[in-house]
Parts: C-alpha cells; structure tokens; sequence
C-alpha cells in the first residue's frame, strides 16, 4: 500500500513522517501507536492511532486496527475487517472479511466474526462462538460455548445467546432474554427468555411463535399434538411412557410457551 492510498483510508489528513512500516510484515503504522516486534503487520494492514498490537497477534490483508484497540495474544485481524475505538480482540480470536469490532466490545478464545457482523458497545463474544452474515451484536450482550449468531439476526439489551444455542434469520433477542442448549432461534423478536425443557430423549424449544423445536423437527403446537406427531414419535422408537412424556410437554408449551 502506498502512502497516498493510506491517506485516503484514513481520512485524508496524515503526515507521511508520523508513519513507519513495520519490519514484520511491512503495514503501515502510525507513531502513537504500540506494535510488538513479535507481531505480524501484512504490507497492506494499518495500525493507527493509538491502537496496540501485541505478542504474536496478526493484522493482515486490508485490516484496519485503529484509535485505541487492542490485538493480542495469537489473534487474527484480517482481510477488510475493522477493530477501532476501545475495543480488544485477543487469545486465538479471529475477525474477518468486512467484520467491525468497536466501542468496548471483546473478543476471545476462539471466537470467530466474519462475513458483515458487527460487535459493539459493551458486548463480549468469546469461548468458540460466532457470528456472521449480517448479524450485530450490541448493548451488553454476551455470545459463547458454541453458539451462533447469524444472517440478519439483531441480539441487544444485556441478553445472552449460550451453550449451542442459535439465533438466525431475522430474528431479535433483547431485555435480557437467555437463549441457551440446543435452541435454534430463526424469526420473531424474543423479550424475554424462551421455554426450554430437557426432556428423556430430546430437548424441546419454543425455536419461534406458535412453534416447538424437538429435536431436528420444528412444527407448529397444533402438529405436535396431531395424530401425525405419535406416528413419528412411533417410527423414532418412542415408548408409550415416552409419548406420555413429550404430550405433557407440548400441552406445557402451549399453555405458557409464545
């Protein structure tokens, strides 16, 4: 990357003396800011600000890591991806393609954003989560174990996405909902908490209004409590107790369940 080509992704008002390349890698980095020797810079990345990159982190490809984030540890900035203001990614996190990390959010373990996604405010992902598509995450939300977020999905208002939990297509988690186990969240906005019961052989989800997720299969209450649902409880090896089990269940859901 030239010189000209960095003034003008960085707004058009630098001075060439107050950068420098660095010597691992050959990315541009300003005076301010703070770069491990141990770090990897790539030829086209930027440093600015007073941003950090620190220990074996890497910012390659056209990543932009400015004002005063942080990139540690073993983590990976790269492609188009933008990590500014006060927000740290860091340990083997990764931010990627045009993903944006900014305000106070955190990123850790083996967290992985991509695609369009963006983390911001207070929010923390971490552990082996993701999110990608178009997925934001704000406020003071918190996203780990293995969940995901992502497509258009919106997760605000100090809720919390856990444990191998899914929140995608349009839908919005918000008020400090909880979606956690094997939840699969796929449209509607959730204000509060959706039921979530461990039964004997599967797990059952209100996964969206008016529906229970068992399992692999989402249908609707009514399904659940037609003669077609004890067909397929039948030919899945369901016992009469079973059956008995998972009715109570359903008839819960419909009384209480969105």
């Amino acid at each position: 990357m030239t010189f000209a080509e960095l003034n003008s992704k960085m707004g058009g008002h630098e001075i060439k003396t107050d950068w420098h390349k660095h010597k691992n890698g050959g990315g541009w980095i300003y005076k301010d800011a703070q770069v491990d020797d141990s770090a990897y810079v790539g030829v086209n990345a930027i440093v600015g600000d007073k941003a950090q990159v620190r220990d074996n982190a890497q910012v390659r490809d056209f990543a932009i890591v400015r004002d005063n984030a942080s990139v540690y540890a073993n983590a990976i900035v790269c492609n188009n991806a933008l990590v500014r203001d006060f927000a740290q990614v860091c340990d083997k996190a990764q931010v990627r393609d045009d993903a944006q990390i900014r305000d106070f959010a955190q990123i850790g373990n083996n967290a992985l954003i991509y695609d369009n996604a963006q983390v911001y405010d207070y929010s923390l992902v971490y552990d082996n989560a993701q999110a990608y598509g178009n997925a934001r995450i704000y406020s003071s939300v918190r996203v780990y174990g293995f969940a995901q977020v992502c497509n258009e999905a919106i997760i605000y208002g100090d809720a919390i996405v856990r444990d191998s939990a899914i929140v995608c297509g349009d839908a919005q988690v918000c008020n400090k909902a909880i979606i956690c186990g094997d939840a699969i969240i796929q449209s509607d906005t959730w204000n509060k908490s959706p039921l979530f019961v461990i039964g004997s052989r599967y797990s059952l989800t209100n996964a969206k209004r008016g529906y229970i997720q068992i399992g692999c299969r989402c249908k609707t209450y009514a399904w659940w409590k037609s003669a077609a649902a004890v067909a397929f409880a039948k030919k899945n090896n369901f016992t009469k107790q079973e059956i008995e089990e998972y009715r109570k269940y359903v008839d819960l859901f419909a009384k209480i369940g969105k």
